[in-house]
Formats: C-alpha cells, structure tokens, sequence
C-alpha cells in the first residue's frame, strides 16, 4: 500500500556545510582548492613587504641625515632682523643669552656665534686655489651645550681653538690665530697636516680668508688649522671654517656683536611653546640689564657710540663708569671739590670728558683712571661735553654761550666757537666728526666746521622757542632740534631750510638723535622715550612714532641712545640707569626652517 504521508525535510545535519559558514572557513576551502589564491595571497605578501623595505630605509636615511644636520645645528636660532648681512648683529649678547636662559624651563643651552661667508685660498707657494667658504666662530667654553660639533673633533680637541701659533717670517713677529676645518676640506685630506712655522713648504697648516665688513670694506686675516672635525655632513665638512667667537668678531670687525644666540631645547617638541615664551620675553621695550648694584642715586648718563661702556654722575657728585656687556663696575672717580655738570664717553669708552661748574673740564683714561689733561676754569659754567666719533677733539659748551674744541691727545684748543646769545644746552658731531652743532637757549642751532671752527650756517628755532637737545644726521646732512616746548625740528644742513616739525613730548626734549638712517629720529623727553619714521608723502613729510618706551614711574632724569638705536639707557626718578632694547623684534627660527633645503 503505498506511503501517501508528506515528505519529511532532510535534517539540519545534512544541509549544514561542512566546514560551517564561518568566513575563515570559507576563505580556507577556497585557497585549498585554487591555486590562483596561492599568487594573490603571494603578491600581497610581496607588495606589503616591499612596502615596508622601503619605508624602512626611507627612515633610516632621514634619521641619518637628520642627525648629521642636527650635529652642528641647534634647536632654535635667535637672532636680529637681517642678521648676518653687512654687521646687523646683536649686541651685548650675553644679557641677550642671560634673558634666554630665563625665558623658559625647556631650555638647556645657550650659545653665542657668529657667521659669514669669505673667499679662502691656501698661502703656500706650491698650491694655487681660491675657493667659496663660510665662517663660524663660536665660543669653545659654550658650544658644546647647544651642538655636538666640539663631540666631532677628530684632530685636536675644541680648547686649541683658543690657542695662537707663531706667525712664519724671519723675525716670527706676531700671532696667528687658530682654525678647525672639516674632514673634507680642501687641501687638507685626511690625514690632516698641522700647521708648522718651520716646514711651511711641506704642510699647508694656513688658510687666508677675506671677507666684507659692516662699513663694506675688505677684511683680510690669515689663520693656522689647528683642528679638523667630522660632522658626517659633506657640505659642512667641506666649506665651513670654525673660528674662536672673538677672533670671528675682530674678523668682521663687528664691535662685540654676533649674528644670533643657539638655543638648546631639552626636547625638540616643545620648540612651538618656548617660541611664544622667546618672542613675549624679548620684545622691544624689556629692561635687559640694571645697573644699581651700588645704591647711588644717577642724575646724568652717558652712553658710548658703542654701547659697551656706561657712566653715570651721580648726586653726590660721583662718577661711575660700568661695562654694559657684564653689568660690572670698572671704575669710580670721586669728587673733587668742584661739581660735575656734564659728562661724556668718547666711540668705546676709553675716554672720559667731565665738565665742572667753575667752567674747568677733565679727560680721564677709564682703564686707569689717571687724569689725560685738564682745562682751567673758564668764565661760566659747563653745559655740555662730546666727543667727536673718532675720539680725536671734544667739544665743549658754556653758560655764557661759548664753545670750544680741544684735541684729545695733546690737550690744545684747536678752535673757539663763538655766536649764542645764551648758555648752549648741548654738542653733537655728525658721524664722520666733519661738523658739529651748537644748540643754544637762545633758540638757534649753529653749525661749525670741525676742523677749523669757520662757521657754516645758523638755524633758528620757528617759535622762538630755547633748544635743549641736537643732533646730527648721517652724512652730516639733516639736523634735528629738541626745543624745552617738547617739539622736533628736521632741518636740510646743507640749505637750512626747515623740512618738517611736530609735537614729540610734552615737556622738554633731553635728548634727540638720528638711528641708522636719516629719516629715524630718537628723542627722549621727561617720561618716555620715542623713535619716529619719517617720510615723504603727497608733497609733505609724515612722521610716525614706531617705538614708545615710558619709564615706569613717569618720571626719565636723562636717556642716551646707542649708534643706530638697537639700545637705550634710561634713568627713572629712583636714579637707577637700566638697558632697554629698543631694536626690532628678534628673529626666533627652528633647525627646520633655517635648513629647508
């Protein structure tokens, strides 16, 4: 009888597959059976592996070019606007690497260098070469904190940078200072041959360099190889001459700058964070630098044209001269029993000119403190004292309105100065000390020939008003007035014809001079001190203040200004001088950057 029940579904058991639905299983069944999944699986390996290979030697090249760069270079580079480019370097850099260190906890090391470039041949007889090369001069007590390049030395050891050798010659006068240069130099292919006074026709142990100043004119200096050094950088081993920080200053007759600060970091991940902290804490206007230690109440300063050295006339009728680099006394010059009325530093201050009330005026050496000569009392009063920029005359002013030049080393007056109707208020010369100008009470600004004392024009105040302060342009061709009513006068020396005039301050001008170019004029007034821009616009001349520093207490005793305004020294009403920076912003750049290519 046949089975009419419904057919029964078959059994999860026999519909469930036999390596289950898994996706590893599935993959797996079908890579067992086809080979072609055999050369995908294969190919892939390959490609990621290849991959791999690559990325792996792509890194270890970087790192290895990275450390070789690393070698020589520090974290951060801080230095001026246009550093390095015709002298626009920094002064007084180690207050700059005192305030660097304090700026932030990341920083480890710091650094001073100095940098250019120069022609470099090799002065013996037999080999005729002249090559492209930089120049790095670094201080050997300090560089190791900042790179390794005193770790790289394979010749030598990074102190023979301070040593000098005996220069060749029949009377073997002189010095030479030393040198290190790189393992792939020219002319000095390992092994390196020394520098010998006695075997100059077998060792080429000398290289000469040449080089532009910041004046553009030519440097010339020859250098014993005392070292040799292997950064693992073929460039750098083979075009940069390592010099001692100071022979590389005397060099580029720099007048104690350098081109920049390295910055050591104590990890290279915070250099974004120490950055800002740099540029906040070096901005224009931060006090670098406090000079009352002593406790004397200053009345008057004076700076020189070079800014290393200070003096200050206290009340007391004291005399104080500092070194503005260190911050440390050098000398005191007590009173004498006449009262110090005005005081002067010639271009480095190695002289010092004091002026008294009985009309006698002083030349001090600073170094000893002897006394160079004297100039009997007079009939008024002294009123202002200069030096002419290279040092040869000084110019005094009177309260009866003459004024006289003396040369500095015999102590003879070489001119009388005679035409103010009242006292004359101050002196200044023009850069080259061809000319100088008398600014009087009685309004007028008289020019003289330097040489001679001939007259050469007058210039007289449009208000009537009495001149207080003066200075001399570049060239000797622009004149600025400082009246007691707070006003600048610009004035074309050579027409005197009146080109431009505003409200400065709001009291009188104590000082007024021109920066690094003519159309910058500083002037300090009761409270603040103030840089102006001035140019030509539309027929008329705009004047702008770009730089505006008060005294803390609103009340500035007296300011000086450093040649080109990178600095100023200001005097507040507790009688302390303190060193502003008053230059342009710092250039602050990584190893990154200053190493692009």
């Amino acid at each position: 009888m046949p089975n009419n029940s419904p057919a029964q579904p078959p059994s999860d058991a026999v519909r469930r597959p036999l390596l289950s639905y898994n996706p590893f299983f599935i993959g797996l069944r079908y890579l067992v059976k086809k080979k072609l999944a055999y050369l995908a699986a294969l190919g892939v390996a390959l490609s990621v592996g290849v991959l791999i290979v690559v990325m792996s030697v792509f890194s270890g090249f970087h790192l290895q070019m990275t450390s070789a760069i690393r070698g020589y270079l520090s974290d951060l580079t801080v230095k001026p606007p246009g550093s390095g480019r015709f002298g626009q370097g920094l002064h007084d850099w180690r207050h700059w690497r005192e305030r660097v260190l304090q700026s932030s906890e990341h920083i480890a090391g710091v650094a001073p260098f100095v940098r250019g470039i120069a022609l470099m041949r090799l002065p013996d007889p037999g080999i005729d070469y002249m090559s492209y090369v930089e120049f790095r001069g670094v201080d050997p007590a300090l560089e190791a904190d900042v790179s390794d390049l005193p770790r790289n030395m394979i010749v030598g050891s990074f102190a023979d940078l301070r040593k000098t050798y005996p220069s060749a010659g029949a009377e073997n006068a002189g010095s030479l200072k030393a040198c290190f240069v790189g393992k792939e130099f020219p002319g000095f292919a390992p092994p390196l041959l020394l520098y010998d006074p006695q075997r100059l026709d077998v060792e080429p142990g000398r290289i000469v360099l040449i080089t532009a100043t910041s004046e553009l004119d030519k440097s010339l200096a020859e250098f014993a190889v005392g070292g040799q050094f292997d950064t693992g950088n073929y460039d750098y081993d083979s075009q940069v001459v390592v010099l001692e920080l100071g022979a590389a200053m005397d060099f580029v007759k720099s007048g104690g700058a350098v081109t920049g600060l390295s910055v050591k970091l104590d990890d290279y991940e915070n250099a974004a964070e120490v950055r800002r902290e740099l540029f906040e804490d070096l901005a224009p206007g931060v006090t670098l630098r406090r000079f009352g230690e002593s406790g004397a109440v200053v009345q008057r300063i004076a700076l020189s044209r070079d800014g290393r050295r200070l003096a200050g006339l206290t009340e007391d009728g004291l005399v104080i001269v500092w070194a503005t680099d260190t911050g440390t006394e050098l000398r005191r010059l007590p009173p004498e029993g006449r009262g110090p009325t005005a005081l002067a530093l010639d271009f480095d201050g190695e002289l010092l000119a004091l002026g008294h009330d009985d009309g006698s005026a002083a030349v001090y050496e600073t170094e000893t403190g002897v006394e160079r000569f004297g100039i009997p009392a007079g009939a008024g009063a002294v009123t202002a004292v200069r030096f002419s920029p290279d040092g040869f005359l000084l110019a005094i002013g009177y309260e009866h309105g003459e004024a006289g030049l003396w040369d500095t080393d015999s102590g003879d007056r070489e001119a009388r100065l005679q035409g103010h109707a009242g006292a004359i208020n101050d002196v200044a010369f023009d850069p080259d000390g061809e000319r100088v100008v008398t600014a009087g009470a009685d309004g007028t600004a008289r020019l003289w020939k330097a040489d001679s004392g001939r007259t050469i024009g007058t210039l007289k105040d449009p208000e009537g008003s009495p001149l207080s302060s003066v200075g001399l342009g570049p060239k000797g061709g622009a004149v600025a007035t400082g009246t007691e009513d707070g006003r600048v006068v610009l004035w074309d020396a050579e027409t005197g014809r009146q080109t431009s005039a505003w409200q400065a301050h709001a009291g009188p001008v104590r000082a007024v001079s021109f920066g690094g170019r003519r159309d910058t004029v500083m002037t300090a007034g009761e409270a603040d001190v103030r840089f102006w821009h001035t140019y030509s616009a539309a027929g008329r001349t705009v004047v702008g203040a770009y730089f505006v520093w008060e005294e803390p207490e609103g009340a500035l005793k007296d300011a000086a200004f450093r040649r080109g305004g990178t600095s100023i020294v200001g005097v507040g009403a507790d009688g302390v001088p303190r060193l502003i920076h008053s230059g342009r912003q710092l250039s602050i750049t990584t190893w990154e950057e200053e190493r692009q290519t």
